[in-house]
Protein backbone atom coordinates (compact mmCIF):
# COMPACT_ATOMS: atom_id res chain seq x y z
CA UNK A 1 0.00 0.00 0.00
CA UNK A 2 2.76 2.58 0.96
CA UNK A 3 4.60 1.97 -2.28
CA UNK A 4 1.48 2.38 -4.24
CA UNK A 5 0.98 5.91 -2.66
CA UNK A 6 4.39 7.05 -2.79
CA UNK A 7 3.88 5.97 -6.82
CA UNK A 8 1.32 8.05 -7.02
CA UNK A 9 2.72 10.95 -5.36
CA UNK A 10 5.67 10.66 -7.61
CA UNK A 11 4.12 10.39 -10.81
CA UNK A 12 1.51 13.56 -9.74
CA UNK A 13 4.90 15.50 -8.79
CA UNK A 14 6.07 14.58 -12.17
CA UNK A 15 3.44 15.68 -14.04
CA UNK A 16 3.30 19.08 -12.64
CA UNK A 17 6.78 19.53 -13.52
CA UNK A 18 6.62 18.05 -16.94
CA UNK A 19 3.79 20.89 -17.23
CA UNK A 20 5.98 23.52 -15.66
CA UNK A 21 8.71 23.05 -18.11
CA UNK A 22 6.23 22.74 -21.35
CA UNK A 23 4.63 26.07 -20.10
CA UNK A 24 8.18 27.80 -19.29
CA UNK A 25 9.09 26.69 -22.67
CA UNK A 26 6.41 27.74 -24.40
CA UNK A 27 6.37 31.14 -22.80
CA UNK A 28 10.16 31.07 -24.03
CA UNK A 29 9.28 30.55 -27.60
CA UNK A 30 6.13 33.53 -27.35
CA UNK A 31 9.08 35.46 -25.58
CA UNK A 32 11.00 35.25 -28.68
CA UNK A 33 8.60 36.81 -30.70
CA UNK A 34 8.64 40.13 -29.15
CA UNK A 35 10.64 42.89 -29.90
CA UNK A 36 11.89 43.59 -26.01
CA UNK A 37 14.76 41.83 -25.11
CA UNK A 38 13.78 41.79 -21.40
CA UNK A 39 10.87 39.60 -21.96
CA UNK A 40 12.96 37.06 -24.12
CA UNK A 41 15.66 37.59 -20.93
CA UNK A 42 13.74 36.81 -18.42
CA UNK A 43 11.10 34.10 -19.93
CA UNK A 44 14.67 32.21 -20.35
CA UNK A 45 15.89 32.90 -17.22
CA UNK A 46 13.08 31.71 -15.85
CA UNK A 47 13.02 28.74 -18.60
CA UNK A 48 16.78 27.72 -17.22
CA UNK A 49 16.42 27.74 -13.45
CA UNK A 50 13.15 25.13 -13.77
CA UNK A 51 16.06 23.01 -16.10
CA UNK A 52 18.26 23.32 -13.26
CA UNK A 53 16.36 22.52 -10.79
CA UNK A 54 15.42 19.31 -12.38
CA UNK A 55 18.85 18.64 -13.18
CA UNK A 56 18.44 18.86 -17.27
CA UNK A 57 21.30 20.69 -16.79
CA UNK A 58 22.98 20.73 -20.01
CA UNK A 59 19.89 21.98 -21.43
CA UNK A 60 20.27 24.77 -18.46
CA UNK A 61 23.43 25.66 -19.67
CA UNK A 62 22.70 26.09 -23.49
CA UNK A 63 19.79 28.26 -22.06
CA UNK A 64 22.09 30.22 -20.12
CA UNK A 65 24.42 30.69 -22.78
CA UNK A 66 21.87 31.67 -25.42
CA UNK A 67 21.37 34.13 -22.20
CA UNK A 68 24.42 35.76 -22.70
CA UNK A 69 24.50 35.91 -25.96
CA UNK A 70 21.36 38.30 -25.44
CA UNK A 71 23.30 39.81 -22.83
CA UNK A 72 26.16 40.78 -25.53
CA UNK A 73 23.87 41.75 -28.09
CA UNK A 74 22.12 44.21 -26.12
CA UNK A 75 24.87 45.54 -23.94
CA UNK A 76 22.84 44.94 -21.31
CA UNK A 77 25.62 44.17 -18.22
CA UNK A 78 22.98 43.41 -15.55
CA UNK A 79 21.71 40.57 -18.00
CA UNK A 80 25.43 39.45 -19.08
CA UNK A 81 26.24 39.53 -15.02
CA UNK A 82 23.18 37.02 -13.83
CA UNK A 83 23.97 34.86 -17.08
CA UNK A 84 27.38 34.11 -15.99
CA UNK A 85 26.30 33.48 -12.18
CA UNK A 86 23.41 31.25 -13.60
CA UNK A 87 25.93 29.75 -16.16
CA UNK A 88 28.75 29.03 -13.20
CA UNK A 89 25.88 27.50 -10.91
CA UNK A 90 24.52 24.92 -13.53
CA UNK A 91 28.22 24.50 -14.75
CA UNK A 92 29.21 23.60 -11.11
CA UNK A 93 26.45 21.07 -10.38
CA UNK A 94 27.94 19.17 -13.52
CA UNK A 95 31.34 19.32 -11.66
CA UNK A 96 32.39 20.77 -14.87
CA UNK A 97 34.43 23.02 -12.50
CA UNK A 98 37.54 25.02 -15.27
CA UNK A 99 34.42 26.00 -17.21
CA UNK A 100 32.60 27.23 -14.20
CA UNK A 101 35.84 29.29 -13.35
CA UNK A 102 36.04 30.91 -16.29
CA UNK A 103 32.23 32.29 -15.86
CA UNK A 104 33.14 33.42 -12.30
CA UNK A 105 36.09 34.98 -13.64
CA UNK A 106 34.40 36.94 -16.42
CA UNK A 107 31.25 37.92 -14.09
CA UNK A 108 33.71 39.27 -11.42
CA UNK A 109 35.15 41.39 -14.27
CA UNK A 110 32.03 42.46 -14.90
CA UNK A 111 31.07 43.40 -11.76
CA UNK A 112 34.91 45.51 -11.63
CA UNK A 113 33.94 47.25 -14.45
CA UNK A 114 29.93 48.02 -13.31
CA UNK A 115 31.33 48.41 -9.98
CA UNK A 116 28.33 45.93 -8.74
CA UNK A 117 29.19 44.99 -5.79
CA UNK A 118 26.17 42.53 -5.16
CA UNK A 119 27.80 40.11 -7.78
CA UNK A 120 31.30 41.09 -7.03
CA UNK A 121 30.69 39.43 -3.94
CA UNK A 122 29.01 36.41 -5.60
CA UNK A 123 31.93 36.43 -7.76
CA UNK A 124 34.24 36.04 -5.40
CA UNK A 125 32.09 33.23 -3.08
CA UNK A 126 31.97 31.12 -6.35
CA UNK A 127 35.11 31.20 -7.03
CA UNK A 128 36.10 30.14 -3.88
CA UNK A 129 33.71 27.08 -3.44
CA UNK A 130 34.85 26.21 -7.50
CA UNK A 131 38.57 26.76 -6.17
CA UNK A 132 37.84 24.06 -3.29
CA UNK A 133 36.03 21.73 -5.40
CA UNK A 134 38.55 21.23 -8.09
Amino acid sequence: METKIKEFLYTNVERKLFSNLETAYELAAVAKTFVDSKLVFLALKLFGCLLMHMNYLQWSVDVFTLMRDIGYETLNWSFLLQSFDFLGRSLSKQAHYKESIIAYKKMLQLAWVTDSQEFEVKAYFGLARQYFYE
